[in-house]
């Protein structure tokens, strides 16, 4: 969870970016990541490349669903609104999308991140088609998928764009530390799962320090694309991470480390259309021109069958306990032999 974007010698600066993570009962989680991106280097940007700590099975480029009503717009309804312009007034090939935030520190005021999503056709995402298939499964067994967002139409100096992606069946969690007694676990339910996310910063320079364990060619080829001698750098801005339990029972422990906090009391809430209540966590980067940090939380899967079989026992040896107490003081008192 949580990863490092960057455009192939040149710069850019993320100026907004949130993930959604959703976990699931099996320890796996999907992840809708919101980037607003801006070019900050001279050339024009076809490209970039997204450097994600884990195995990717299933990804897709859905932006135009930040156009649409549709639930997973939701994690924007804690904010002061958003608003869309189709097409945009100054390019008919693009739609003008826009979330507005209070200012944190003015409360009358707001900041408003403001860019284009493409409305002609759908950017290409892909895992990097000038790495071979060697190399992509070189870094899969180290835990790392490297992806291509393919623009379109190109990002001039200064321009914006918002590019949605979705992660799907992620195996993101580590079981406890009694992983050998996981079944038993399972069947009392007191099985957890134990995640950590670290800052985009952390995931490049872990990355780059796997390289030179893995392959001369592969440092060489991202070298090329100067993420050493910096010609290629990403800045990031304000930074949210959302936290939905899924089917996990609750949240049994979590801590952050460095330039995150916690956003508002824990637990948060919103509701859908449905009047469903839907319980989720949040953090923001205190800065994220430094965004060094570590999540770190645990989450608790919830199976109802195994829940009543573990309640089903307390009562049982609740029941034997008390029968056996109960006779023995009969027993103490005379009434039986």
């Amino acid at each position: 969870m949580c990863f490092y974007l960057y455009a192939p010698k040149n710069t850019i600066n993320v100026v907004y970016k949130s993930e959604v993570i959703v976990l699931e009962a099996d320890g796996t989680s999907s992840i809708v990541a919101d980037c607003l991106i801006e070019n900050t280097s001279a050339q024009l940007i076809d490209k970039i490349n997204i450097i994600y700590p884990n195995v990717l099975h299933f990804f897709s480029n859905i932006s135009h669903s930040l156009l649409e009503d549709t639930h997973i717009n939701s994690t924007y309804d804690d904010f002061c609104g958003k608003t869309v312009q189709s097409p945009d007034k100054n390019h008919s090939w693009a739609d003008s999308f826009a979330i507005h935030l209070s200012d944190p520190h003015d409360n009358c005021k707001t900041i408003t991140y403001q860019g284009l999503i493409n409305n002609t056709g759908i950017d290409v995402l892909e895992r990097d088609a000038n790495l071979t298939n060697d190399d992509h499964n070189l870094l899969r067994d180290h835990y790392y998928t490297v992806l291509s967002y393919n623009f379109r139409k190109g990002v001039p100096q200064g321009q914006r764009r918002w590019i949605r992606l979705k992660f799907d069946d992620i195996e993101t969690a580590k079981t406890s530390e009694h992983a050998k007694h996981q079944a038993l676990l399972k069947l009392t339910n007191n099985l957890t799962y134990h995640y950590q996310v670290l800052g985009p910063h952390s995931v490049k320079n872990n990355f780059l320090r796997k390289l030179q364990q893995l392959s001369a060619d592969l440092v060489n080829y991202f070298n090329g694309h100067g993420l050493i001698d910096g010609t290629s750098s990403t800045v990031f801005g304000k930074m949210r991470l959302q936290a939905h339990p899924g089917k996990m029972e609750r949240f049994t422990h979590y801590n952050n480390i460095g330039n995150i906090i916690t956003s508002g009391n824990f637990p948060k809430f919103y509701i859908l259309s449905n009047k469903k209540y839907y319980t989720y966590y949040q953090w923001e980067i205190t800065d994220g021109n430094n965004a060094a940090f570590l999540l770190d939380f645990q989450a608790k899967p919830f199976y109802l069958p195994y829940y009543l079989l573990s309640v089903a026992g307390i009562i049982i040896a609740s029941t034997g306990l008390t029968f056996t107490i109960t006779l023995t003081i009969f027993r103490a008192l005379g009434y039986i032999h």
